[in-house]
Parts: structure tokens; C-alpha cells; sequence
């Protein structure tokens, strides 16, 4: 357990750093308001992922459900920022500094939403899997115990 979390604090650093830094220019309580509002709808999303993705696993008791789904919705809250809140923090600060039209910057969201939205898909089935690989150790465990 130590690991884990030792690697979702490298994760939370690498996407408070990366995003910090490209908001650029961007006045610092805003960079702060945009890295908490990020990180709180990344963990929404990844809330609603989880929710869909644990339908037909079951789980031996409410207990270890709320643990892997403490485990798994923080891990990948950090993951989904990273893949995110970096780029848009980027697209803030060219929109802001002029260095791109709105047009383009409508454009470039409608691509990452196209993109988040596949990797969303495909992350529902990830998280299934790792439900179940989780459920198998557990159960491997318990009878071996």
C-alpha cells in the first residue's frame, strides 16, 4: 500500500507541476482556481467512470468495495487531470495571450473532448478489469488464509 501511494502523490505532483506550468502567464490565484476546479471535475468524472464501470462486479462486502473505489478513483482522478488540465491550462494562456483566435481555440477543445471521450470508453473497460484482477487477488487470498 505504501507504493500506491507514494505513486498517486507522484502522480498529483506531476499534475499540479505540469499544469501550473503551462497556465503560463495566467495570474497566480487563477492558476490556483483552475488546478482545484480541474482536479475536483476530474474527480467527478472519474467518480461517474467508476460508478459505470463496477456494474456486474461483485463485490464479498460493501467494505472492500469502498476501498477499491478509493484507491482506483484517486489513482486515475491524478491520471485524468494529467491527460487533460495540462493541455487546456496551455489553451487558457494562448487565448489569453493572443497567440491563438477563438476560433481556433474552439476548435482545439472540440478535438480534446473527441479524444477524452474515446479514452474515457476505453478506461470504463480498463477500470472493469482492474475490478475484477483486484477481486481475484482478494479471493485467491482469502483461500489460501
Amino acid at each position: 500500500m505504501p507504493v500506491i501511494i507514494i505513486i498517486t502523490l507522484a502522480i498529483f505532483c506531476v499534475l499540479i507541476i505540469g499544469t501550473w506550468h503551462y497556465l503560463g502567464n495566467i495570474e497566480k490565484t487563477k492558476k490556483i482556481v483552475f488546478i482545484i476546479i480541474g482536479i475536483f471535475v476530474s474527480y467527478l468524472i472519474t467518480m461517474i467512470l467508476f460508478s459505470i464501470s463496477k456494474s456486474g462486479v461483485t463485490y464479498p462486502s460493501n467494505e472492500i468495495e469502498q476501498m477499491v473505489q478509493n484507491m482506483i478513483v484517486t489513482i486515475f482522478t491524478g491520471l485524468n487531470g494529467i491527460l487533460v488540465l495540462p493541455y487546456l491550462g496551455r489553451l487558457w494562456d494562448k487565448i489569453s495571450e493572443e497567440e491563438i483566435t477563438k476560433q481556433q481555440f474552439q476548435k482545439r477543445i472540440c478535438i480534446l473532448l473527441i479524444i477524452t471521450i474515446i479514452v474515457f470508453i476505453l478506461e470504463i473497460n480498463y477500470l472493469k478489469g482492474v475490478q475484477n484482477g483486484i477481486l481475484e487477488i482478494y479471493q485467491k487470498a482469502i483461500s489460501k488464509g
